[in-house]
């Protein structure tokens, strides 16, 4: 099952949540025999606070309407982008020079740890940074070996480079 929150828009992300919720309820109830219950548990994620409380009332919602009962479990705090950073553009710039190549900076539901650095100090400017990866949590789960090399490079410049 592989379904993504796009936690930045308030217009696409209920409907992509919805759909990927549905589906992934839908294709549990086809397997299951009368009477058989199967837990679904979820654990929410978000980079804003309204929304991971939105995100939680779409699943109690939509569980409730399968007739399922959903448990959510506390566990992602959210990680507010921060468009003034000043460590992002350092990032990119120092991916840059190693590589030629421009860096892909997106806002994802990953990196949990952040959430809990940013709730203990609001005032942190930081980046999460690693590896290409696919099928994340998954049988198929991937680690490109190629860009390890490239995270370590860049974190050994990124490092030095602090003040």
């Amino acid at each position: 099952m592989k379904f993504y929150v796009d936690s930045i828009s308030s217009k696409t992300a209920p409907a992509a949540y919805k759909i990927g919720l549905c589906e992934h309820l839908w294709s549990s109830m086809k397997s299951c025999k009368i009477g058989f219950r199967a837990p679904i548990r979820q654990m929410p994620r978000s980079s804003v606070g309204d929304r991971l409380k939105e995100i939680e009332d779409y699943q109690q919602k939509l569980g409730e309407e399968c007739g399922l009962k959903v448990t959510i479990i506390e566990g992602s705090r959210p990680w507010p982008v921060k468009e003034d950073s000043k460590i992002v553009p350092k990032i990119q710039e120092i991916y840059h020079s190693l590589t030629g190549e421009e860096i892909k900076v997106t806002a994802l539901h990953a990196a949990l740890e952040c959430g809990a650095f940013s709730e203990l100090s609001p005032e942190l400017d930081m980046a999460s940074i690693g590896p290409d990866l696919t099928d994340v949590h998954s049988p198929g789960e991937t680690l490109y070996l190629v860009s390890v090399a490239k995270v370590w490079h860049l974190l050994e410049e990124l490092l030095t480079s602090l003040e």
